[in-house]
Parts: structure tokens; C-alpha cells; sequence
């Protein structure tokens, strides 16, 4: 499908949703014209007209101007000014945020068990930076009501901006709750989101999730993207490609600034890219990534990716000045990613240059980067190969507790066979310094086939 036919197709689908919203928006006035004393019919219509300003995007931002979906809800509230249920509609459709938080506490005085009144504060003060009242309006209104679905949604958005262990998975397990009791397509893109962090995007449930959300919103370019990390993790590269394309159509759909829409399209630039080079596309990822280095938008994931597309096509000078760019970028990235940065530009130069040049990149490091289990076994191959340059890393000769217990064991095979053949004399390997060493793993991982 070409950008055309996917613009056709979506405003098709957005004419047909108004289309409804309209007809129900005359039914109610038809309703109110005849009962205007019914407080319910104006509550109704206000969420309706609501329904119609998200679909056009016309909402106002000017605070002092009343919306047409806040003057129905107040016409509900003057007829019934202590009926609480209204009180949370008023703060659930409008834009104001200090009338949001005035409405839903109003309706807190007149029932504080009001688990919806308390979800929509905690939607309120997460949005606004309070996080720890988020957190406990949210809290609030679980322990009052399990079976709704936007605290849990609220909570697993808590979760997944925090750092320490399990947060993710904890993430992951409150949105796909709140998918399972209420499956809107802004909480099945999260649980798709959160899958991607968490490494569950094999699951079914995601994927269910993330194709409904493709149904469902095909105006959001956030569901095409994860509905495209979900067919690349199966290897389903056509599929990811067309989604990414699909991504990049909605997001020039958009109605903002460009600014706005900078950050999400390099990610799907760079999604797309990488699905092309998977795909045996490296000519159009190599386009790709050119076109983002055009703008100035390539950032250090793109240069991965163009990288590797520029080795495959056998482009092996530009691939290592790439790479050499992205190593200039290390110091300047998170950890994990700096880590697995480096982990691939030393592959990258074993492929194009051999052993000598991956091991020259190790040496020129500044300082003594923290290594993630990849790079610990790609070094500790070096250095069983390069057993003239000895790296003498102390993360390999103490690696820390928390590294895979299967990795490890490979990593001291290596270290092992690096004292073999460091140990040779006569084109004849010296086994008995692999052999001392080997036994002392053997202590450490008694149970481990490979070392025996």
C-alpha cells in the first residue's frame, strides 16, 4: 500500500467514525429538544461532542474559553449539582486542568469511594510531574475497584520510568491487566511499548494486542510501529517493513510541528532501516539512513544500522568511518547501549579487518567501560586469539555475580584457550597453563559440562 492509498484508507476510516458520532451528537439534541429537564441527556451529549473534538483535533488550548462539551456538562450539573457521576464527567472532558482537578475532588467530597473519580486524579497528577500522589490516587483506586482498567494502565506508566530491578516486568504485568479488562487501543500500543523493554514481544498476547490496536487506531503511528517490532522479532521482515512504512504515513498525517514529530520518525527511520538490512534490502536501508544523515536526525542506533548495511554491500571503508563515528558517540550514551555500541563495532571490524584491527579498537577505549555479557565473550575470543597483546581486563579475570552463568563458562573457556596458545613453543600449544586455569573455574562452576 503506497502513502496515497494509506491516507485514503485511514480518512475513510476516521469519515466513517465521525459519520457515527454526528448522527448519535443530532440523536441526543433531538432527545434534549424534547426532555431538556433530563440532566443525564446533557451529560451524554458532552461526552459525545468530546468523542467528535479528539476525532477532529479541534480542541481549544485558550483556558478561558469554555468548550461546547464542559457547557453540556455544566447544564447536567445545574440540573443535578450532587450527583458525583457528573462531577467526574465535567473533569473527565475538559482541557483545563485546574477545573479537571477541582471537578474529580468534588466528587471525591461527595463519595471518596469513587474509584473513577480517583484513577482520573491519578491521570491528572501523573501528567503534571506529582508522581508519588499519581501513585497514591492510583493505589487508591485499585484497592477500591480491581476491575478498572486506568489505574492499572496509570500504574504500569509509573513502573516503566523507574530503575530498579523488576520494574518493567511489574510494568508489563499491570498494563496487560488493564488490556484484559478494557483493550483500548492506547493501552494495547503500552503493553506493546513495554514489551519491547521487557523482552515479551514473542508473546500472544502482545500480539493480539498490537494488531487490534492496528484495527482499532490506524491513525496512530505508534501502533504501526509496534505492530512492526512485533512481526521483526518473529523474522516476519516484509510484514515489519510495510508497518514501519505504515508508521511514517500516519506520522505525516499528524497535525503537529515538526519539531513534535522529529524524534518518532527517526525511530521508525531507523526501525525501518534495520528491518530493510534483515530483509536483504541493504541498498534501500543504506537510502534510508542517508536520508536521516541529510537532516542531521542519524542518531547512534542509525549509524549502527548504517554501518552494517554499508558492510554488506561489501562498502567496507565507509562502514568502518561509520563505525569510527559511532565510537566517538560512546561516551556520551546510557551504559547498556554504549556496551552493546561497542560490542558491534568490534564485530564489525573482526568481519572487515581481522583480529588485529577489532583488538587496536579495544586498546584505543578511554578508561574501562563496564562490559555486558556479549562483550565479554567477543573480548575474552580476542583475546584467546591475540595472545601477543594480552587485554588483562579485570572484568574478565572477576567477572561480577549477576553476569549469565552460561555465558561465563564460555568466557573462561576462552580465557583458557588465550593461555593455550599464549603458551605455545614450537608451533606446539602449551595446554598446561589452559589446564591450571580451567581447574580453578572448576571451583567456581562445578557443575558446568563445558569447563570438564
Amino acid at each position: 500500500m503506497d502513502e496515497q492509498n494509506f491516507k485514503a484508507s485511514v480518512l475513510q476510516w476516521r469519515n466513517t467514525c465521525l459519520s457515527a458520532a454526528n448522527s448519535a451528537k443530532l440523536s441526543y439534541q433531538r432527545a434534549l429538544h424534547l426532555t431538556p429537564w433530563e440532566a443525564n441527556i446533557h451529560i451524554d451529549t458532552a461526552i459525545c461532542l468530546d468523542l467528535i473534538c479528539t476525532m477532529e483535533e479541534n480542541n481549544s488550548a485558550d483556558p478561558i474559553v469554555w468548550e461546547l462539551p464542559e457547557k453540556m456538562s455544566l447544564g447536567g450539573l445545574m440540573l443535578e449539582p450532587v450527583n458525583k457521576d457528573f462531577w467526574v464527567t465535567l473533569g473527565s472532558v475538559s482541557s483545563n486542568q485546574a477545573l479537571k482537578q477541582h471537578s474529580l475532588i468534588r466528587a471525591l467530597q461527595l463519595d471518596t469511594s469513587l474509584s473513577e473519580a480517583w484513577a482520573y486524579l491519578g491521570k491528572i497528577y501523573r501528567q503534571s510531574g506529582h508522581k508519588q500522589l499519581a501513585r497514591q490516587a492510583f493505589d487508591r483506586a485499585r484497592s477500591i475497584d480491581p476491575s478498572l482498567a486506568l489505574p492499572w494502565a496509570g500504574m504500569s506508566a509509573e513502573n516503566d520510568h523507574q530503575s530498579r530491578a523488576g520494574a518493567v516486568n511489574e510494568s508489563y504485568e499491570s498494563c496487560l491487566r488493564a488490556v484484559q479488562i478494557l483493550p483500548l487501543p492506547e493501552f494495547q500500543i503500552g503493553l506493546g511499548t513495554i514489551a519491547a523493554r521487557s523482552g515479551e514481544l514473542m508473546s500472544p498476547q502482545v500480539l493480539m494486542a498490537v494488531r487490534q490496536a492496528v484495527q482499532r487506531a490506524p491513525h496512530y503511528p505508534e501502533s504501526h510501529n509496534i505492530n512492526g517490532l512485533v512481526s521483526e522479532v518473529r523474522s516476519d521482515f516484509q510484514s515489519a517493513i510495510t508497518s514501519y512504512q505504515h508508521a511514517k504515513f500516519a506520522l505525516g498525517m499528524m497535525r503537529r510541528s515538526k519539531l513534535d514529530n522529529r524524534y518518532p520518525f527517526v525511530d521508525v527511520s531507523v526501525n525501518l532501516a534495520r528491518s530493510l538490512c534483515k530483509a536483504g534490502l541493504a541498498t534501500d536501508a543504506v537510502r534510508e539512513c542517508e536520508e536521516l544523515k541529510t537532516q542531521g536526525l542519524l542518531n547512534v542506533d542509525g549509524l549502527q544500522v548504517y554501518a552494517l548495511a554499508l558492510w554488506k554491500l561489501g562498502r567496507h571503508d565507509e562502514a568502518l568511518s561509520i563505525s569510527r563515528n559511532l565510537a566517538e558517540n560512546l561516551s556520551n550514551m546510557k551504559q547498556e547501549s554504549a556496551t552493546g555500541a561497542l560490542g558491534f563495532i568490534c564485530t564489525l571490524a573482526y568481519n572487515i579487518a581481522g583480529k588485529d584491527s577489532a583488538a587496536s579498537v579495544i586498546h584505543t577505549l578511554p578508561g574501562q567501560p563496564s562490559y555486558n555479557r556479549e562483550l565479554k565473550f567477543i573480548i575474552s575470543a580476542l583475546d584467546a586469539l591475540q595472545p601477543s597483546k594480552r587485554f588483562q581486563l579485570p572484568h574478565l579475570s572477576t567477572p561480577p555475580r549477576l553476569t549469565s552463568y552460561d555465558v561465563m563458562s564460555e568466557v573462561h573457556s576462552n580465557i583458557a584457550l588465550g593461555k593455550a596458545i599464549g603458551g605455545e613453543s614450537n608451533n606446539c600449544l602449551g595446554a598446561e597453563g589452559g589446564l591450571s586455569y580451567l581447574k580453578k573455574v572448576l571451583h567456581m562452576y562445578p557443575d558446568c559440562s563445558l569447563v570438564r
